[in-house]
């Protein structure tokens, strides 16, 4: 899986202390998330999509191909 956040929130004009602040999760860890060093628990997903006008959590991440 790769994580799309970083795409998504840079299309939105947006930056990680932005998300944080409407997220409640810290820039750190959505660092994290963006290098793909952490996943996210699906409430913060969903948070996370809410704040970026993500239809679904589900489209922050992509399969790789196999």
């Amino acid at each position: 899986m790769v994580c799309l956040i970083a795409d998504y929130r840079k299309k939105c004009n947006m930056s990680r202390e932005k998300l944080s602040e409407l997220t409640g999760i810290s820039v750190s860890t959505i660092k994290r998330y963006e290098r793909n060093q952490q996943e996210p628990k699906i409430s913060y997903l969903i948070k996370i999509a809410e704040a970026l006008g993500v239809e679904s959590y589900n489209d922050l991440y992509k399969k790789l191909e196999d």
